[in-house]
């Protein structure tokens, strides 16, 4: 298997590349979370348990917290200047 990278210019006004770099940084702290709520829970139950966390389960989490924290959902439209 061949990996390919594609690589894209960008010509965003100062607005879009401000949405830009929120949406990559919510999304590194999402991934950041997870990782290591993924983490600990396999220190603290799998050995003991033989338990694991699931992806279906980390991602209902995930949708509770994006309805509570307002940082985690962008306004798209701001993006697209249709604001």
């Amino acid at each position: 298997m061949t990996n390919r990278a594609y690589k894209y210019r960008i010509d965003a006004d100062q607005q879009t590349a401000e949405f830009f770099a929120r949406c990559c940084g919510v999304v590194r702290l999402v991934y950041n979370i997870a990782l290591e709520q993924r983490s600990s829970f396999w220190r603290q139950f799998k050995k003991a348990e033989g338990k694991n966390i699931s992806y279906p389960s980390q991602a209902r989490e995930l949708t509770a917290i994006r309805a509570e924290v307002p940082c985690t959902m962008p306004d798209r439209r701001a993006a697209t200047g249709a604001a």
